[in-house]
């Protein structure tokens, strides 16, 4: 196993995230907006703003969304299948 040769030669094992860095509330905020497709850093800044919170923004209705400058029907529609999707793992 590879863990097992890291191991033996005396080295940490790899992780599969990278090296962490430690990020701001913020900057957790931010990111976890903006990992929905077609929402970059200022949109995401400018969800959290108008909302508040992720979790409202997670929570409001497309129309809700779309109130939101930088967000159209299609990027409201993306993220209410994104947060109510079902899981097909």
């Amino acid at each position: 196993m590879v863990c097992d040769l890291f191991i033996s030669r005396g080295l940490s094992t790899p992780s599969l995230h990278g090296k962490k860095t430690a990020m701001t509330l913020k900057e957790q905020q931010e990111y976890i907006i903006s990992a929905i497709s077609n929402i970059g850093p200022s949109a995401a800044g400018e969800l959290l703003r108008h909302f508040g919170t992720v979790e409202t923004v997670m929570r409001a209705g497309t129309d809700e969304l779309m109130e939101v400058k930088s967000i159209g029907l299609k990027t409201a529609q993306r993220i209410k299948e994104v947060v109510g999707g079902k899981y097909k793992g």
